[in-house]
């Protein structure tokens, strides 16, 4: 097939397969990242102690009042962010 506008060839085989690949290979990262999720609820779930420490570090701010309460778990944030950061580094190389 011709580009009219360029007068280029198009091969419409080789760009369809590379969508495809990629389509297939966006659909493994979902189902990937969907049974990590299920594990880690499965784990919740069952052993609810495992995690004891989420929510409860030093830093973690809450505020109780008789009909307002409010909780920002900065540094569960941070020690989560650095391992997903850490395991997202070490699965790379």
């Amino acid at each position: 097939m011709v580009n009219p506008i360029h007068g280029a060839t198009l091969d419409l085989h080789r760009w369809q397969t590379g969508a495809q690949c990629r389509v297939q290979e966006m659909a493994k990262l979902i189902v990937g990242v969907g049974v990590v999720v299920v594990v880690i609820g499965l784990v919740l779930w069952k052993v609810p102690g495992a995690f004891w420490w989420v929510g409860r570090l030093p830093g973690d701010f809450s505020v109780r009042k008789e009909h307002f309460s409010f909780y920002f778990p900065v540094a569960t944030c941070l020690v989560i962010s650095v391992v997903l950061t850490l395991l997202s580094w070490l699965l790379r190389r």
